[in-house]
């Protein structure tokens, strides 16, 4: 992953496709009072978590009539600004007659206002099933146009719906990729079990908060964070299983925008393993960790965090509580999402 603001903002952007059918609900958002505001929230909340690592000035602008909704002013030092601005296309808008007619004159009058214009996206927060058609014609007029970039519904839904503390974790993994300690920290973790690293990053969170190693068998089957999160996986694992034989999802789009490159470093590193029941996994993936990350003792049902194997994990893991101010679920959720525990 690279750490330009525009990266950053592809990948959240592309970052995964939600069901067809989920994309009905954009059919009861409006413009105005529903999806900008959601948008320009997602946007601040990336713009928020890059400013607390690089000095970088940016500004968030909602609703304008030069062609666009949002546009995201930004400069470093004495240079002009730059912009990266965003047309929203509700379920309403391509209900009209002259929905593409409108779409192009649009983009038009952006690029003519913006002359140091980045990147212009247009972001279709519609019923993709509904509006299949449309979707293609559109996509297909700006195929080929210079620095504009169509979102189908099924991206746009997800990326509503990222939570603050994963929106930070990809922010971190992006900017921090030379940094010794989070390497060391992500490669302690690359253990083919999803929910292997789950349980470590869970022991090693209630670690950091409490001061205790050890941690009973019985009080982590007890865990209803811990079960969550299995159940989750055991979910995902299945429907993946449905569709592994198909295709990969991405479409051509896709592939134009590099997709395939920003999905690879999920799956290069943490293949999909099969999720057994709570319990049964969960032994699972302490014979699968046992002698190096963690210890267990049959005999007491004790099992200890290893004191060298996540010295660098433990870090990172204080420096988010440091750094975002994080209660323990938001902590877990951040270290779920930069470990790729769920990707």
């Amino acid at each position: 992953m690279t750490d330009t603001l525009l990266d950053n903002l592809t990948f959240l952007l592309r970052y995964r496709r939600a069901p067809d059918k989920a994309t009905e609900a954009f059919r009861h958002w409006k413009h105005n009072c529903d999806l900008l505001p959601k948008i320009q929230a997602q946007l601040e909340a990336l713009l928020e978590a890059r400013g607390k690592f690089r000095s970088i000035v940016y500004d968030t602008q909602g609703i304008h009539d030069d062609g666009t909704d949002i546009v995201i002013n930004y400069h470093k030092g004495d240079e002009p600004d730059d912009h990266i601005c965003f047309q929203v296309k509700c379920y309403d808008d391509l209900a009209k007659k002259d929905y593409l007619k409108e779409l192009k004159a649009q983009r038009d009058d952006t690029f003519r206002h913006f002359n140091r214009l980045q990147h212009y996206f247009i972001l279709l927060c519609t019923d993709g099933i509904a509006h299949k058609s449309r979707m293609r014609e559109i996509m297909a007029a700006f195929r080929t146009a210079e620095q504009t970039e169509v979102i189908e519904p099924a991206f746009v839904f997800t990326f509503l719906h990222h939570p603050k503390a994963r929106v930070e974790a990809f922010v971190k993994r992006a900017m921090e990729t030379d940094d010794l300690v989070l390497r060391l920290a992500l490669e302690s973790l690359v253990i083919s079990s999803p929910s292997a690293r789950a349980l470590v990053i869970f022991m090693t969170v209630k670690s950091v908060l409490t001061g205790k190693r050890s941690f009973i068998i019985e009080e982590l089957f007890s865990e209803p964070t811990l079960r969550s999160i299995y159940e989750e996986l055991r979910g995902q694992h299945a429907a993946l299983s449905d569709s592994i034989d198909d295709d990969t999802g991405l479409g051509e789009d896709d592939a134009k925008n590099g997709q395939p490159e920003m999905a690879g470093w999920r799956s290069r590193d943490y293949p999909v393993q099969q999720v057994a029941d709570f319990e049964l996994q969960m032994a699972d993936d302490l014979s699968l960790v046992e002698t190096d990350l963690l210890e267990y003792s049959a005999d007491s049902g004790e099992i200890v965090l290893g004191t060298n194997s996540v010295r660098a994990l433990r870090a990172v893991v204080s420096d988010a509580f440091a750094r975002y101010d994080y209660d323990e679920s938001q902590l877990i959720s951040y270290m779920f999402s930069l470990a790729g525990v769920r990707d």
